[in-house]
């Protein structure tokens, strides 16, 4: 039985609504800390029980890994980097078979890549705030304020670790005219078949922004 696709859409969603929600509140007031302090910082490993949107709204420059257990989803472990206005988190959910998906997700700016082990395409989205403030989904996998245990400590960022993967297909969501006519030639169907690697939300908006359905 493979991993249920639905609990990995649900859990970029959470991020990108908790990024979104956390980091547009501090983007120009976080500065990184120097090489020299951050080198001493970085030996230092806090230990701390905390939800994601305290952590990810105090305005530090930090890296954390969590990992906790839940009785209807398996387990969830993974590591957050945060810098500025730029987010990442690369995550492992292990479902009750011991079954394993990986799911990544950056946010730069209000641009937003997310792509995983289950889904065939990655997906690209400009997000505003309001796109996702009634998403219930996201509240079903992951919430904003569960206390979980993180391991902190300050992080020299790296602006590589907000660049997407060059060698993987992103399909643009907010680049698709809604307006379209639906084609019937190739290049539609191959978009259309895209969208089919998601699930949820994710994909609904994809195959409605395509006129596929």
């Amino acid at each position: 039985m493979g991993v249920n696709i639905k609990y990995i859409a649900a859990a970029a969603f959470g991020l990108i609504l908790l990024a979104i929600g956390g980091l547009f509140f501090y983007a120009q007031s976080t500065k990184a800390p120097s090489q020299e302090n951050a080198t001493v910082a970085e030996t230092k490993v806090e230990t701390a029980k905390n939800n994601l949107l305290a952590l990810i709204s105090s305005g530090s420059t930090q890296e954390c890994t969590f990992q906790y257990e839940d009785d209807d989803n398996g387990s969830t472990k993974g590591i957050f980097y945060l810098s500025g206005d730029k987010f990442r988190g690369d995550i492992d959910v292990t479902n009750e078979d011991d079954d394993t998906s990986t799911v990544s997700i950056i946010r730069n700016g209000n641009t937003n890549y997310i792509w995983g082990s289950e889904m065939e395409t990655g997906i690209k989205m400009t997000l505003p705030v309001d796109e996702f403030s009634k998403s219930d989904q996201a509240k079903g996998y992951l919430d904003a304020e569960k206390e979980v245990d993180y391991k902190c400590k300050s992080w020299l960022a790296d602006p590589t670790k907000f660049n997407p993967p060059s060698n993987l297909k992103f399909l643009d969501l907010s680049s698709i005219n809604v307006t379209q006519p639906k084609s019937t030639d190739g290049d539609s169907e191959d978009q259309c078949s895209a969208c089919n690697s998601l699930s949820g939300d994710a994909k609904t908006t994809c195959l409605t922004q395509l006129n596929c359905q």
